[in-house]
């Protein structure tokens, strides 16, 4: 499902594949612009100077290291990248233990040279991790859209590839959101929240959402 398939909405291109250097970088400016205020990203940066900046270079180093077999869909226009969405397949989730010790020494190495606690929001993934659905489903990891380009139709968009083959499996999907704004978008397409996480400290909210086949 991560052939060179391309589509044509609305003057946006719509490609599957890898992202190329420059799109990842595109891709982590996009992420620090729009995830900057997310719990999670103000658990981990809590210096908001410097959280963009580190939310950037996160987002760029999990472009760079997702595994060939997760599913990636980027919307481009005029070979500029205004989104993405990141699925994975069933059977595919969680990544192998390799991928998560080299994320793990690639955030310690970032965070360490903020000053920052590589392992403030440890506890907070683990709640959520385990809230995580068990039985085989397509799991949206990512998706982001640049802010000048929301609310035209991307996001529903970038969606598509993961519901499309989550319901030709028969299989649900799975998502967190740290936005409480988001839940309504997703509930458009079927999602509903099966678990809420919070930090000790209030810091950070995370939505488990399940969607069930169609």
């Amino acid at each position: 499902m991560d052939g060179r398939r391309n589509s044509k909405e609305g003057g946006v291109e719509l490609q599957r594949g890898r992202l190329s250097w420059s799109e990842r970088r595109e891709g982590g400016r996009i992420a620090g612009e729009v995830f900057s205020d997310d719990g999670l990203f103000r658990l981990l940066f809590p210096n908001h100077a410097l959280r963009q900046s580190g939310v950037n270079r996160l987002h760029r180093g999990l472009l760079a290291a997702i595994p060939v077999t997760s599913t990636i869909t980027r919307a481009v226009q005029h070979r500029r990248l205004l989104g993405c969405s990141l699925w994975v397949p069933p059977h595919c989730w969680p990544y192998p233990a390799s991928f998560y010790r080299r994320s793990a020494r690639q955030t310690h190495r970032l965070l360490a040279a903020f000053g920052l606690d590589a392992d403030a929001a440890e506890p907070f993934l683990a709640d959520v991790a385990s809230n995580h659905l068990r039985a085989p489903h397509w799991y949206l990891q990512l998706l982001m859209v640049d802010q000048q380009h929301q609310g035209q139709g991307l996001g529903m968009a970038l969606l598509q590839p993961g519901l499309q083959a989550a319901d030709r499996e028969g299989v649900p999907c799975v998502l967190e959101t740290q936005a409480e704004r988001n839940l309504p978008f997703y509930g458009r397409f079927g999602f509903h929240v099966t678990a809420t996480t919070a930090d000790p400290t209030q810091t950070a909210t995370m939505w488990t959402m399940v969607r069930q086949p169609r």
